[in-house]
């Protein structure tokens, strides 16, 4: 199961509720559900935010800052 689709189903979020609150279009959280497309930069950190996650770019950016 994809990642987002997973923690949007955790948090009984629905693609719409999700596309809103991360400020991108509905078609556009759906792509990436179905694996289409990958979240991106200012995106990704935004679905990191609001699952309450690290992402593996994140990670990254930190381990070069240390």
């Amino acid at each position: 199961m994809n990642i987002v689709k997973k923690l949007a189903d955790i948090r009984g979020m629905s693609q719409k509720e999700l596309s809103i609150t991360i400020g991108v279009s509905q078609p556009t959280v759906s792509d990436w559900c179905a694996n289409k497309k990958d979240p991106r930069g200012a995106n990704l950190e935004k679905l990191s935010s609001t699952f309450g996650v690290t992402s593996r770019s994140e990670e990254r950016r930190v381990g070069k800052e240390c």
